[in-house]
């Protein structure tokens, strides 16, 4: 089913499925990318999604809901829903890493949550490529 955050800090999407430790050779890359569709299930909100290294976030993208619709172009509430993605290099260090899609939803002030599609041949995605 869908992933569901009403939190008002950053929590793993899915600890199991959407991260990946592995350890980046020195000289080499990690290249991160991660996308999905976002669905915010009422009321006015403002949400996060990023990549995280163990407990440093790397990157993150935010979108705000209102009435109105989402601030990414969506002309009115009905739309629904907004993709979004995330891309992150790594620097190889010889050190293990561990990665990972986690979100956020300022649900605690406004009284929503959102979720992340994953049903019914929507669902999140991450690669790693080695380089």
């Amino acid at each position: 089913g869908n992933y569901v955050a009403a939190t008002g800090s950053f929590a793993a999407v899915d600890g199991t499925n959407l991260a990946y430790t592995v350890t980046i050779p020195t000289g080499s890359n990690l290249v991160v990318t991660a996308n999905g569709v976002f669905s915010p299930t009422g009321g006015t909100s403002t949400w996060y999604i990023a990549l995280f290294d163990g407990g440093t976030k790397l990157t993150v993208e935010e979108e705000s809901w209102t009435a109105a619709g989402a601030s990414n172009g969506c002309p009115s509430a009905n739309c629904g829903t907004m993709p979004w993605g995330l891309s992150y290099v790594i620097a190889g260090d010889g050190l293990s890493h561990t990665v990972q899609l986690e979100y956020e939803t300022d649900a605690a002030s406004n009284d929503t949550t959102g979720r992340i599609l994953n049903t019914g041949g929507i669902f999140p995605t991450m690669l790693f490529t080695l380089q």
